[in-house]
């Protein structure tokens, strides 16, 4: 999802409101989570766009 960005995945909070910081690229991405993003907001707005559409 995020490997063609410039962005970095800082956090991520899981539904039972738990964080992961600084998550591994193996991390698996919930519908449910919410991901903590540092980046340029083009980038983040394209990855967004990307996800609302699936």
């Amino acid at each position: 999802l995020l490997h063609n960005t410039r962005l970095l995945i800082v956090a991520m909070k899981e539904k039972d409101g738990d964080f992961v910081y600084n998550p591994v690229s193996s991390t698996i991405i919930k519908d449910e989570s919410v991901m903590v993003v540092m980046g340029e907001s083009v980038e983040t707005n394209k990855v967004r766009e990307s996800v609302e559409n699936q």
